[in-house]
């Protein structure tokens, strides 16, 4: 696992997906195709996946709630 964050957010975007997400989803395929059986791995590839969505959901939600303040602020000016 040392260096995974690195690869994470140093890979460009796959297929319009995340970096995060698709970084995971590849080394988990490197992976599988090693243990083709082995399904443990592929349900720890979609708890990941939902992780990562689920952390990216909450930061844009904060970005875009940051916004609406600054907007509202802005307004009362």
């Amino acid at each position: 696992m040392a260096g995974f964050y690195e690869r994470v957010f140093a890979r460009p975007r796959f297929d319009g997906e995340d970096p995060a997400i698709s970084t995971a989803r590849r080394t988990l395929e490197e992976c599988a195709a090693s243990r083709p059986d082995d399904f443990e791995i592929w349900e720890r590839y979609g708890a990941l996946q939902a992780a990562v969505r689920g952390l990216l959901d909450l930061v844009r939600g904060q970005a875009s709630l940051a916004a609406l303040k600054a907007a509202r602020d802005g307004e009362r000016s």
